[in-house]
């Protein structure tokens, strides 16, 4: 795992922890880690399909018994564990965030947009 992803899961850990103590005190500060988990989980969702078509290249070359198929078998694997764990965390915090704005905790409470005034036509 490289630092990147460590530190995302660290942020996630962190503010699933704060969450569940009840010390998260507006949707917002959930928000951005939500967003930055899903965007990881997305890029983590491809990385199994990159894995099986190398996977589908060795067997079908007729490498059945190698040490990178197993390798690739490993990282699969794991890759796909990864996106399990990552998942349940981010659906507990989404419930924590639905809960925070279904009670209005926001830091900019939905408003309704005022369309500017046009000035008048001068021709």
């Amino acid at each position: 795992m490289d630092q990147d992803s460590a530190d995302l899961y660290e942020r996630l850990r962190v503010t699933l922890d704060r969450a569940d103590g009840g010390r998260v005190k507006i949707a917002d500060e959930i928000e951005y880690v939500l967003t930055e988990g899903y965007a990881y989980a997305l890029n983590l969702e491809l990385r199994p399909q990159r894995i099986e078509k190398r996977i589908v290249a060795l067997v079908t070359s007729g490498e059945t018994d190698s040490a990178e198929l197993r390798r690739l078998a490993r990282e699969k694997l794991e890759t796909d564990r990864e996106l399990v764990a990552l998942r349940e965390t981010l659906a507990r915090l989404q419930e924590h965030c639905d809960a925070l704005k279904a009670e209005g905790r926001v830091a900019m409470p939905d408003r309704e947009l005022v369309r500017p005034v046009e000035p008048p036509d001068s021709t």
